[in-house]
């Protein structure tokens, strides 16, 4: 068969893989790392920013430390957060709102109080050490008076600050430009809005630090707007004014701002009667333009989807925290091409009020606050991104196939209606490019469909990376990611899953290997779309010394992975030993039957509830007593008890029994019998205090790579589209010159003579 043949066909099998392979572009899916919980009404989680340069984040929680507002910083080390710091203000008073927006860049971070000196605002800045954080220099704005809520947006990157004060002038607003490190932060220049806009509601840093991002949520009656500034020889100009293609009065576009690149984000959250959207801009050569428009893909009115936003690289998050009644919700989309479909969307965890509040994005780090959550304690909820395949273009299918089949064979049969090389070759050719046909299509569904994540009740080779398959167009999937307490020795995990709309039966159920890991995750499939799926876990150690159990509850969307974090409680069991010999009787003295704690772990200032069950000759005559070398027991001479971890890190937990009254004035001997269990103090936000009002989100960090993924691995190799255009390329230019020399040797190019 010549070589003219040839060239289409390897043309169209390159194709066919370009196009499949463009599909497997990755994208980020992120879970949960770690979480803490705030002290009663310190509305921790009210503001977050972290930073993946350094490994720091920080989360404000204003109405904390009695009303004076406190802020904490976390340091990641490996996949888990800890409490490193928690940030007060020297001259904090009550009312002050400490916390209230926060900012972190290297080893710098920001924290406004809102409230000090009757609203006029201050920021403080803190310089840390690899362990400690010290207050450096505080500052506000050269014209600044009461009222301005200086600092209510803030945004850093390296030795640069823009502080917004949308109360200044009447709510017409302003936002400031301060360079600094250390103790020396001064101020540079100042912008001023129109009257009543409220300029400065929201401000945002590209991470290189030469573009910024002012939101002025309430010009034009609410429709809201956005300017653009950039940055050249330390001198700050404005480049453009942002507004949002069909914008209404009342949408309050620029509520909040994100910016990375030549990339802006800019929500507004009040749009389509509250449920919100956000915008994606782009700049180029001064000038910037709408590239595309965000909504929940099960947005609702008065879920408040943009009501905080952030944005690193190609990846932005997207806050809703009014999503399902008030749980809130938040959404990553990843830019590829022009384009930012939604990648994920992460549920409230349980117990979770006003997720989605504010967030803050660097790299593959993530914080979510969640201020309201336990009566306005607060949480707030530190992520951590995967690499995944993104949502894949649609497989031809088999129908898809033969349509391509029959195409190729009907332009084949046109083409040869004149084949010099008679009937036999025709039939040949035809046949070839049948194969051809076979070939291409299997190679675009295969390369489409890159096999599966991991998960029991779904053949690997038959589901796609979004948990569909080809004969169950309406199924998704459902990934987990389980956290354990710290020490708690299990080795797998059951899991069963029952639903939807609250049904027990169960779909899929099956067990995972854990390995002594802290945290493990896993993906399963071919569940049926619907709502309301609930899953079961449980756990016991290889001794039977360790129980856990866990479950959520999740919606299956189709072809996509619905992602769950899952916190384990686990309890420590023991059994006692045997009896003991008294004057030719047997008596269980002083003898513990079994211990339990639960949870293992908790936070510093939080209780661990300890109970024991014995044996002796009068059961009701034994003495217990519980002891510790830190924290306090309730009861310590209870049998039931509770602990309260009073600082953080392992403590040993011993249970001493005495002996009651023996028959016979008998004796036991030993007399006492004791156990001894580890539980985990963790680190945590402590104290409470005043109130708060609304505010701007974080806005976007560094980038930054990512972690290894829970992804499939493609059928067919990934070949770039570059090089597949490349490989198409070449192979026309083959059939071409064979054409030519056809011709030079005074035969037609074709069969056609052309």
């Amino acid at each position: 068969m010549n070589t003219k043949f040839w060239a289409p066909c390897a043309a169209l099998f390159a194709i066919a893989l370009s196009v499949a392979g463009d599909a497997d572009a990755a994208g980020s899916a992120f879970v949960l790392q770690s979480s803490f919980s705030g002290a009663s009404s310190a509305f921790l989680g009210y503001s977050v920013a972290v930073d993946s340069t350094s490994s720091v984040a920080v989360v404000g929680a204003p109405n904390d430390n009695a009303g004076l507002g406190a802020a904490y910083v976390y340091v990641l080390s490996g996949s888990s957060w800890t409490l490193q710091q928690r940030l007060t203000a020297a001259d904090g008073v009550a009312g002050d709102e400490f916390g209230y927006q926060v900012a972190v860049s290297g080893s710098t971070v920001l924290v406004d109080a809102a409230g000090k000196a009757n609203g006029q605002g201050s920021v403080y800045a803190f310089a840390g050490s690899s362990t400690v954080w010290s207050q450096a220099a505080e500052f506000t704005s050269s014209d600044g008076l009461a009222g301005d809520c200086f600092g209510c947006a803030l945004a850093l990157r390296g030795t640069t600050a823009f502080v917004g004060a949308p109360g200044k002038a009447s709510n017409t607003g302003a936002a400031y430009v301060f360079t600094g490190s250390g103790s020396t932060w001064t101020q540079r220049q100042e912008f001023i809005g129109t009257t009543g806009e409220y300029f400065g509601f929201s401000v945002a840093l590209s991470s290189a630090g030469t573009t910024a991002l002012v939101g002025a949520f309430e010009a034009s009656n609410a429709t809201g707007q956005a300017y653009v500034y950039t940055s050249s020889a330390g001198t700050w100009t404005q480049q453009a004014v942002l507004t949002a293609s069909g914008g209404m009065p009342g949408d309050s576009f620029g509520y909040s701002v994100a910016v990375d690149g030549t990339t802006a984000l800019i929500g507004a959250y009040a749009a389509s009667g509250n449920q919100g959207a956000a915008y994606v801009f782009t700049g180029s050569a001064g000038t910037w333009t709408q590239q595309t428009k965000l909504v929940a893909s099960d947005g609702a009115t008065n879920n408040y989807f943009g009501y905080s936003v952030a944005l690193s690289g190609s990846t932005a998050l997207v806050g809703a925290y009014e999503k399902a009644a008030t749980s809130g919700a938040v959404y990553v989309f990843t830019g590829s091409a022009g384009t930012w479909p939604q990648q994920q969307e992460l549920p409230a965890p349980v117990a979770a009020q006003s997720f989605g509040y504010s967030v803050a994005l660097s790299g593959t780090e993530a914080v979510v606050g969640a201020f309201s959550t336990s009566n306005d304690a607060g949480a707030a909820y530190l992520l951590g991104a995967l690499t995944l395949p993104s949502a894949q273009a649609p497989a031809l299918g088999p129908m898809g196939g033969w349509l391509l089949a029959l195409a190729l064979i009907a332009a084949a049969w046109a083409s040869m209606r004149r084949c010099p090389d008679g009937g036999a070759q025709r039939i040949l050719t035809l046949g070839g490019l049948w194969l051809c046909a076979l070939t291409a299509g299997t190679a675009g569904c295969s390369a489409g469909n890159g096999g599966s994540a991991s998960g029991a009740g779904a053949p690997a080779s038959s589901m796609d990376p979004s948990g569909t398959t080809g004969s169950s167009p309406d199924t998704g999937s459902v990934g987990f990611q389980l956290t354990l307490p710290g020490g708690a020795p299990i080795n797998s995990v059951h899991w069963a899953i029952t639903g939807p709309n609250g049904v027990t039966n169960v779909v899929q159920s099956g067990t995972e290997n854990v390995q002594n890991s802290q945290s493990v995750a896993f993906v399963v499939g071919s569940i049926p779309t619907g709502s309301n799926y609930g899953v079961t876990l449980s756990a016991v150690s290889a001794d039977a010394g360790v129980q856990c159990s866990g479950s959520a509850q999740f919606n299956i969307v189709p072809h996509a992975i619905t992602y769950v974090g899952v916190q384990l409680d686990c309890s420590s069991v023991g059994t006692g030993g045997p009896g003991t010999n008294v004057n030719g009787m047997t008596f269980n003295c002083a003898a513990w039957s079994t211990v339990t704690a639960s949870p293992l772990e908790t936070d510093v200032g939080s209780s661990i509830t300890v109970a024991a069950t014995a044996s002796g000759p009068q059961t009701n005559e034994l003495t217990y007593l519980w002891s510790a070398p830190s924290g306090s027991f309730g009861t310590p001479t209870a049998a039931t008890s509770t602990f309260t971890c009073t600082q953080a890190g392992p403590v040993v937990v011993t249970l001493t029994v005495g002996d009651g009254p023996v028959p016979d004035g008998s004796t036991c001997n030993p007399s006492l019998d004791t156990t001894s269990f580890t539980v985990t103090c963790a680190a945590a936000a402590s104290d409470g205090g005043s109130s708060s009002s609304s505010s701007s989100s974080s806005s976007s960090s560094s980038s930054g790579g990512s972690d290894g993924g829970v992804g499939p691995t493609p059928v067919v190799p990934a070949i770039p589209p570059l090089g597949l255009a490349a490989l198409a390329a070449a192979m026309a230019a083959i059939g071409a010159r064979s054409n030519k020399r056809r011709t030079a040797l005074g035969r037609p190019a074709s069969p056609e003579g052309r």
